[in-house]
């Protein structure tokens, strides 16, 4: 990913999932920068519903951006669907 504008972002991800216990995390660059964010039991596989992280540091220049399954649900050995990951700046770095 290109990082225009280096700072603190909030992340949402678009989750659908039937179960719980599923977690998952977001690495950049190889470093985890959320710690595990529990997925939400939405209802169903196709039931969306956005899930927000705030705090998460970018630096300005290309990223590599990792969306790793921690855990999967109890039920039914599942992690969810994943639609779309947005990445919002809430504040901008200082130079």
């Amino acid at each position: 990913m290109d990082v225009s504008q280096g700072g603190t972002y909030r992340l949402n991800v678009r989750v659908a999932n039937a179960g719980s216990g599923a977690q998952f995390q977001m690495d950049v660059d190889g470093i985890d920068r959320t710690g595990a964010i529990d997925l939400p039991n939405t209802g169903g596989w196709d039931r969306w519903q956005t899930v927000s992280i705030p705090g998460v540091v970018l630096m300005q220049g290309r990223r590599e951006i990792k969306l790793l399954m921690v855990d999967r649900n109890a039920e039914n050995s599942g992690v969810g669907n994943f639609g779309y990951l947005e990445f919002q700046l809430t504040a901008a770095a200082t130079p």
